[in-house]
């Protein structure tokens, strides 16, 4: 099978390069006779992934984090290509779903040796998202995790910035509709969720499944920063739905507006500020899941 790799070196702080370097002459990579792309500035993914499919490739593995797959899901013709994530990022939050290993070289073992699923993937504004979108709060954290925090690991730099952000956000006044609901009221962030985690490991929507088409969204309301303090441990082990100011619904359709601006990430990139539309894209892409991983599908 005709075989890419797309290589983004920055990502994980810059350990993605080492980590080729140590993987490129195994037997793993080179029984694959698989050709390597290294990015080398934003959008670089995108352009490598958009013509893969016409010069004859069947199967893409990834080696960076959820923003470098954002770009390969928005460059690739989705019908027509296999996708391996090999999480050498920051965050790698869309693999923990999957239950790929967190150690490179046993990833791309798990992947070679592994099956296919057919999953959603989500279009925000007209640009696709595989894993969660954040409007408000989260956003805002990631832009700060992005921006201040790049020589800590993702659950620190994650950390660290919730502790700065939270000195200074003030909840905003929102409105999200769906096909048939519309809440509205100020609060703290709106989490719309294919996958299940965000920010370095959050479990924020702990009922998404990638291949039920549909989206579950987590909305916390006006909480307060000793409510968030309070419930980080929760919001990484998914028990925060109990909570008084949180609730949470599904919807194939949603749309989120806000008295003010307010900023807006997908798969941790921060992609503009509201208002949003979001569609989701059922059945979309095969992608690469290790034997024995996460096979949370529909029921029906």
């Amino acid at each position: 099978m005709k075989t890419a790799f797309i290589i983004n070196p920055s990502a994980g702080r810059g350990k993605t390069a080492k980590v080729w370097e140590d993987l490129k002459y195994t037997n793993l990579i080179v029984e694959t006779k698989g050709d390597a792309y290294f990015t080398t500035g934003p959008g670089d993914a995108k352009r490598f992934a958009k013509g893969l499919s016409e010069r004859g490739y069947k199967r893409v593995f990834v080696l960076g984090g959820d923003g470098t797959v954002n770009e390969v899901i928005n460059g690739l013709k989705l019908d027509a290509i296999q996708l391996g994530i090999v999480p050498t990022g920051t965050g790698n939050d869309f693999c923990r779903m999957l239950a790929i290993s967190n150690k490179p070289k046993e990833a791309i073992r798990q992947l070679l040796a592994g099956k296919t699923r057919i999953v959603d993937i989500g279009e925000v504004n007209g640009r696709r998202f595989l894993n969660t979108i954040g409007v408000g709060f989260d956003a805002e954290v990631a832009r700060t995790t992005n921006e201040e925090y790049q020589n800590l690991s993702g659950t620190l730099a994650y950390l660290a910035a919730i502790t700065k952000v939270l000195r200074e956000y003030k909840n905003e006044e929102m409105v999200v509709e769906t096909e048939g609901i519309t809440i509205e009221g100020r609060m703290l962030l709106i989490a719309i969720g294919n996958g299940s985690y965000f920010g370095g490991g959050m479990k924020i929507v702990p009922q998404a499944v990638i291949d039920d088409g549909i989206f579950h969204l987590c909305l916390i309301g006006d909480a307060s920063k000793l409510d968030v303090l309070k419930n980080v441990s929760k919001l990484f082990s998914g028990n925060h739905l109990t909570h008084p100011k949180i609730s949470s619904l599904s919807a194939k359709r949603i749309a989120v507006k806000t008295k003010n601006p307010v900023t807006v990430q997908a798969d941790g990139e921060i992609i503009g500020k509201t208002p949003i539309e979001v569609a989701i894209i059922p059945k979309a892409l095969e992608i690469l899941i290790p034997i024995g991983g996460n096979d949370k599908t529909q029921i029906s």
